[in-house]
């Protein structure tokens, strides 16, 4: 299991009008059942173009499923540091895994409190 950290705190503070591309993304995850069986489903969104920049499913719910998320909006996108990754306070986005992935990326955390993505 994963050791969790205390809550980054809220740089955003419900500010969503943001001037430029990959400046803030949102991340959220999901489940929706279908006729095979749960998909659990994670998205990151580009607050500025409030579009999808990133996602991953499974069948399982597992604590590296956002990061692989993550990893592709990493990946395609090639954001510059200094970008702001908001979430609500999900116990993976506060694992040390996590923030490690977000850290060596130049990116920086910011959490709502639990439940309000």
């Amino acid at each position: 299991m994963q050791r969790v950290q205390s809550p980054a705190p809220n740089l955003v503070k419900r500010r969503f009008d943001v001037t430029a591309a990959n400046k803030i993304w949102v991340g959220d995850m999901t489940a929706m059942r279908t006729k095979k069986g749960w998909l659990h489903l994670p998205v990151v969104l580009n607050l500025f173009a409030r579009r999808v920049a990133a996602w991953s499913m499974s069948a399982t719910q597992a604590t590296t499923l956002p990061m692989a998320a993550l990893n592709m909006g990493l990946a395609q996108r090639k954001p510059e540091a200094g970008l702001i990754f908001h979430s609500d306070q999900v116990t993976v986005c506060g694992s040390n895994g996590y923030r490690e992935l977000l850290e060596a990326n130049g990116l920086l955390p910011s959490m709502s409190r639990k439940g309000n993505c």
